[in-house]
């Protein structure tokens, strides 16, 4: 950031792409009785309010879909 002369009043882009495995760190693991998931939405959610800090940013939140099913296959 101090590399650019212009940071704090150009755009900026954060792509956060939410999968499976950030929720769970384990593909077969289950969510109940884990505390995986506050886990994971803590940390996205001090991303997303340290982020908002900035001025003129534009959030992408990007979900994969359930591949459980395939995974079964």
């Amino acid at each position: 950031m101090k590399n650019h002369d212009d940071f704090e009043e150009g755009w900026k882009v954060l792509t956060l792409w939410m999968t499976a495995n950030d929720v769970d760190w384990k593909c077969d693991s289950p969510l109940e009785g884990s505390d995986y998931l506050k886990q994971w939405s803590d940390r996205t959610d001090a991303l997303i309010e340290e982020a908002l800090g900035f001025k003129n940013v534009y959030i992408n939140l990007i979900s994969t879909l359930n591949l459980s099913d395939i995974h079964r296959l």
